[in-house]
């Protein structure tokens, strides 16, 4: 029977855990959360034995909790994520591995009931996703969903010693999908557990965590919003983000509120400060950051 199981195509789990808003209880060793998501899935029948898992936790506090994260993910079970929003990650996952497939999602109450997360989810399961979902439960207000996924759970009965003794099967150790520390913002993955950390203090996530906190009304195309002088790194950065809006804004297909700002004169002024404050600054020739639509721009600067 095991070999029959073995040799079918495998089905694919992905869990994906905010440990910030459901964190490990306390007294709860981190090292066997792998094996207690594993047994929930489990016992609510939609993971076999040999399916193919990946959990993944993530949260802004995952360096401020080192002791409980290198735990984590010293089990080679649970990958890690810098960062709060998944959308992204949910529709990738999606395109590489079609349904049958189940996703996990472990996050707050009212991040699954509403916004997108909620009509995401919707559609995966209208696509033939088995969706299961697990959240707290606040003072008992907590309820469950409207729609009818497959299976909820309270993350906290999900995570105590009833439901560990749920199931009794000898679980596979090798269904694990290689685990990675991952930056949601910098798009940066490694296998090695203190890359990330270090990868927090550079001035490149420095760039991205404040871009990603600006709202829509900032104007970046306005060298004063740019912060630049902080360090090489970061004027690097900024500089290809103003490239790329202005090639976004006069470019064969504008964005319609573009159309009505367009100061194409002070746009190419700013462009010729911000190339002069690199060259000047940093000792290094930015021409690569010229597209082939601003060319002139910047051979007038070198004349």
């Amino acid at each position: 029977m095991e070999r029959q199981q073995q040799g079918k195509g495998k089905e694919k789990a992905w869990v994906i855990w905010n440990i910030s808003m459901c964190p490990i209880p306390d007294g709860v060793d981190p090292r066997v959360m792998g094996t207690t998501i594993q047994k929930a899935l489990e016992s609510a029948g939609h993971v076999r034995r040999y399916d193919q898992i990946s959990i993944t936790a993530f949260g802004n506090n995952l360096i401020q909790k080192q002791d409980v994260t290198r735990k984590l993910y010293s089990t080679g079970k649970i990958s890690l994520m810098h960062g709060t929003e998944y959308q992204t990650q949910l529709l990738i996952w999606s395109q590489r591995n079609r349904p049958p497939a189940t996703m996990m999602i472990i996050d707050s109450h009212e991040r699954l009931g509403v916004g997108w997360l909620a009509s995401t989810l919707s559609n995966l399961k209208d696509e033939g996703y088995t969706i299961l979902l697990a959240y707290p439960q606040c003072d008992g207000i907590a309820k469950p969903l409207p729609r009818s996924y497959s299976k909820q759970w309270y993350w906290q009965d999900l995570v105590s010693d009833e439901q560990k003794t749920i199931t009794s099967l000898d679980l596979k150790e090798d269904c694990y999908e290689r685990n990675i520390v991952f930056c949601s913002l910098c798009y940066f993955e490694s296998q090695i557990f203190e890359d990330l950390p270090t990868h927090l203090k550079t001035e490149g996530h420095a760039y991205s965590e404040w871009n990603h906190s600006c709202d829509d009304s900032v104007d970046w195309l306005n060298l004063a919003n740019l912060h630049l002088g902080r360090s090489e790194e970061w004027d690097f950065r900024a500089a290809e983000d103003f490239f790329t809006r202005l090639l976004f804004k006069y470019g064969d297909h504008p964005d319609p509120v573009d159309l009505i700002n367009q100061n194409k004169e002070l746009d190419i002024l700013a462009a010729r400060k911000l190339l002069t404050h690199l060259r000047e600054k940093y000792g290094v020739n930015p021409g690569y950051l010229v597209t082939c639509w601003f060319e002139d721009l910047y051979e007038s600067e070198e004349e």
